[in-house]
Order: C-alpha cells, then structure tokens, then sequence
C-alpha cells in the first residue's frame, strides 16, 4: 500500500511542478506588451517589483491554466479520499 501512495503521491508533485512551469511560461510570453486596459509594460519594474505583472494580465493566465488546475484537484481529492479509506486484508 506505501508504494502506491508514493507513486500517486510522486504523480502528483509532477502534475504541479508542470504546472508551476507552464504558468512561468505564460507570464514570459507577456513580458513586454502593453496592457491596453492599464497600459503598463508587462514584466517591468513598477511599485517596487522587479518584474510586474497587472491584474488582467494575471486573469488571462490564470484562465489558461484553470483546466489544468481542476484536473489536479480532481486527483489531489481523490489520492486524499483513497487515504482516508484504508482497505484491511
């Protein structure tokens, strides 16, 4: 039983590191563009971050990356509810 909570366990840390990934990705496809509703440079020092990044900017990737996100959290509750339901032999 260890060794299949470890594995699904182990899928799981690498479904969120991907995760992690593809968001940084996303947010350096934006560095640079002008957002047309604040017109602030994306990935530009403002208010004291090296590297901003406006609201609605952070919508449209939080958008892309929602799906994904769902099909994690289906699998994080269902390894959690797995553990809950010990089997005896």
């Amino acid at each position: 039983m260890n060794c299949l909570r470890y594995l699904i366990k182990n899928d799981l840390n690498k479904e969120l590191d991907k995760l992690f990934v593809t968001s940084l990705l996303l947010f350096k496809k934006f560095d640079g563009i002008i957002c047309p509703i604040c017109k602030i440079k994306q990935g530009s020092s403002f208010k004291g971050w090296n590297k901003y990044y406006c609201i609605h900017t952070e919508k449209k990737i939080n958008k892309e990356i929602k799906e994904k996100q769902k099909k994690i959290t289906d699998k994080i509750f269902l390894f959690t509810s797995y553990q809950n339901d010990q089997i005896v032999f």
